[in-house]
């Protein structure tokens, strides 16, 4: 679980966030991750077996 302290205005409104930068370069990294998956899920997917065969026929 995320350790994150918020900061509010005067009216008790969340403004910001403090958190561990540990925290938050996780979060940065998950997020370029999402977003190669979204560039890339039209790709042409390959199997497991013809992974290998590619790989066999390269040797």
């Amino acid at each position: 679980m995320l350790e994150v302290k918020y900061i509010t205005n005067d009216k008790g409104e969340r403004t910001d966030v403090v958190m561990p930068l540990s925290d938050y370069l996780e979060i940065l990294d998950e997020i370029e991750k999402l977003k190669v998956v979204d560039k890339r899920k039209g790709e042409e997917l390959f199997t497991h077996s013809d992974v290998e065969k590619l790989l066999k026929s390269d040797e």
